[in-house]
Formats: C-alpha cells, sequence, structure tokens
C-alpha cells in the first residue's frame, strides 16, 4: 500500500510540488511517551528556509496548520551532502501528546504557512506495545497491520466528522460575527453623530464662554461705571460745599462793605460833632436839620435854638456811640470798642457748620468733619 493513502493531510496550503521540499528520515513507527524525541529531516538545496520555519507535530487528519499538538522552531544549522542538508528537531518530553491510541505525523512549515514536508505516521507507546513493521526499503513504501489500517482510517472519518462539525461551527460564528460587524458599524456611525453633537455642543459651549466673558466685562464697566458716578457725586457734593463757603464769603466780604460803610459813615459824623462842638457855626451836614429847626422856632430865643441843636447832636452821637458796640452773630457775644477788621477776625476763629450754621467750638476737629459730612 502507498504511503500517500495513509499520510492524507487534507490541509489548503500543503501542494504536490512542495511536499518534497523537506523529508523526514529515519521515523520509527512509534516513540516512547516518556522521553525526548528527536526527528530528522533533510531540505533540498532549491528551499531556502527562514528562522521563521517550524516543525510541529500533528494529528493524523489534520486540516490545518493551527491544528499542531506541539512545535519547535526549524534548525538553521546545515550539513551540507550531496545538494541537501540534514538538520533535526528536538520535542521535549513535557510537550509530547500522552495517548498512545492516536497516530501523528511531523510537518514542516514554511513562514508563509505552506507545508514544505510530512513525516509517515507514527505512535506514541511503550515498547512492550510497539507494533512491528516490516523493513523499511525506503522512505516512499511502508507496510502496517490491518488492524492500524482500520484504527487510522476510523480516526480519520472521526476527524472528517469533527472538521465539519468545526466548519459548522465556523460558519455559525462567521454569521454571528457578520452580525456584530454591522452592528459595529451602526454603532460606529451613531458615535461618529455623538462626536458630531458633541463638536457642536463644544462650539456653542465656547460662544457661550466667549459671551459670558463679555458680560463679565460689560458687569466689570458697569461697576466702574458706577463708582466713578459716586465719585462724580462725591466731586458735586465737594464743589457745592465749595460754592457754598465761596457765598458765605461773598456775604462775609459784603457784610464787611457794608461795616465798612458804616463805619466811615459813623466816622464822619464824629467828626462832625467835633467840628460842631469847635465852631459855633452849624456844619454843613446839619444846616438843612438845624434850618429846619430853626424856621419851625423862628419865634424862640437864640438860646433855646442853640439847645434844641445840641440835644439833636447828641442824641446823634449817642445812637453813633452805641454802633460802635459790635455783636459777633455766631456766639452773639457784644464787644464795645473794636474794629470790624477785629470782629471779622473773631468771627472766623469759631467752627461753623456751612450747611446748618450751628455753631461747633466745643467739637474737636474730627467730630466737626464728621457733623459736616453728615448732612450729604
Amino acid at each position: 500500500m502507498k504511503m500517500t493513502s495513509l499520510m492524507e493531510t487534507p490541509t489548503e496550503d500543503s501542494s504536490p510540488r512542495t511536499l518534497s521540499n523537506a523529508m523526514f528520515v529515519d521515523v520509527p513507527p512509534s516513540y516512547p511517551p516518556s522521553r525526548d524525541i528527536t526527528c530528522r529531516y533533510t531540505i533540498t538545496s532549491e528551499f531556502q528556509p527562514t528562522t521563521r520555519d517550524w516543525i510541529g507535530i500533528f494529528k493524523v487528519g489534520w486540516s490545518h496548520k493551527s491544528d499542531y499538538c506541539t512545535f519547535v522552531w526549524a534548525d538553521m544549522n546545515m550539513e551540507r551532502s550531496d545538494g541537501s542538508a540534514s538538520r533535526k528537531a528536538v520535542f521535549k518530553e513535557y510537550h509530547l501528546p500522552k495517548d498512545e491510541e492516536n497516530a501523528y505525523q511531523f510537518c514542516y512549515m514554511d513562514s508563509a504557512g505552506q507545508v514544505q514536508g510530512v513525516s509517515r505516521p507514527f505512535s506514541f507507546a511503550t515498547l512492550d506495545q510497539s507494533i512491528p513493521d516490516s523493513s523499511i526499503e525506503d522512505d516512499v513504501l511502508v507496510v502496517y497491520t490491518k488492524e492500524q489500517i482500520n484504527q487510522a482510517l476510523q480516526e480519520r472519518d472521526e476527524l472528517k466528522a469533527q472538521r465539519n462539525e468545526a466548519r459548522a461551527e465556523i460558519e455559525t460564528l462567521s454569521c454571528s460575527l457578520r452580525r456584530q460587524e454591522e452592528e459595529i458599524t451602526i454603532l460606529k456611525e451613531q458615535l461618529s453623530q455623538k462626536d458630531a453633537k458633541i463638536i457642536d455642543i463644544g462650539n456653542k459651549l465656547h460662544l457661550l464662554e466667549e459671551e459670558n466673558k463679555q458680560l463679565k466685562h460689560t458687569s466689570e464697566l458697569e461697576a466702574e461705571f458706577q463708582h466713578l458716578k459716586l465719585k462724580l457725586e462725591e466731586v458735586q457734593e465737594v464743589i457745592a460745599v465749595k460754592d457754598q463757603l465761596i457765598a458765605d464769603k461773598d456775604d462775609m466780604i459784603l457784610f464787611l462793605q457794608r461795616q465798612n460803610n458804616t463805619r466811615s459813615h459813623k466816622e464822619g459824623l464824629h467828626g462832625a460833632r467835633d467840628d460842631f462842638h469847635a465852631s459855633p457855626t452849624i456844619p454843613s451836614e446839619l444846616q438843612e436839620t438845624t434850618s429846619d429847626a430853626a424856621s419851625y422856632n423862628k419865634d424862640l430865643p437864640l438860646q433855646e435854638t442853640q439847645r434844641e441843636h445840641d440835644r439833636d447832636v447828641t442824641e446823634i452821637t449817642q445812637e453813633s456811640d452805641e454802633e460802635e458796640v459790635l455783636e459777633c452773630r455766631y456766639c452773639k457775644e457784644r464787644f464795645p470798642g473794636i474794629t470790624q477788621q477785629q470782629m471779622d477776625q473773631h468771627e472766623l476763629s469759631h467752627k461753623v457748620c456751612p450747611f446748618c450754621w450751628h455753631l461747633c467750638d466745643h467739637m474737636d476737629q474730627i467730630t466737626f468733619e464728621d457733623h459736616v459730612y453728615s448732612h450729604n
């Protein structure tokens, strides 16, 4: 029986052309399960191995390169002879399959996942359970017992059934995966829409922040305006106080001018009185008065007329003397015999409120200022 009938490997990656690039040699029918095993193989000169090539142990009937039981990286050390390179792969005992009923085989995979060579089937069995085989004439023909063949065929059928179940499950999973991909696509679209909404909200928020800054700036300007307005009112109040003080000063000046005029008039009367006493003639200022008195008393003797004239001058002089007693308009105290300038200095020495004209001499300066500002 040909080996290819026992070594069917229904893999999508294998091809008749590549299976001859790597050939496994000296593969026994069975290996002991409790020790490391070493497989040897040769590579043709036409094939260029890489550091990503690997050798795996597969159960007979495998369908995909991921169905390996264990693997090792391909040996890069070459011992060339007759155009071929002999290499070896060592599998550690703790990575080997533990069952003794299934058949296995070595497989050489390149870095692209292509099958470059497979070995004949072998099993793991103790020495007393080893299956006798015929002498090996070459690497192409080998003879097995009918029981082994039936067992291998049964295992192959079971593996095919498992493969079909796996394919059905893969198809179901693929359908589920496609549905999930569709759902993911829909969710991505929804997420994109939400991202657009978030960006729009962010732009609106930025505009609101700008408006808030403008409102805040406007509030600050309004507060500053109110502050300046209060300052202006205070300045206006100070100006009003100044104007009132100026008006009071003007009144004071007018009053002093009147006082000066009165004093000048009094001085004139005093001079007239002195002239009258010094000369028997009637002064010119009193001619009208004396002429009226003389015309009224023309029938009286001259001495009577002179006495009446002296009495009138004395009354005028007494009135003038009474007006010389000056009175302070704030403290109401009278000061006889002082000049108007002295009276002005006396009045300026008082603390007088410019609003209510209240006399505040009993207050200290701070209390007086508080009293003045309380009228604002």
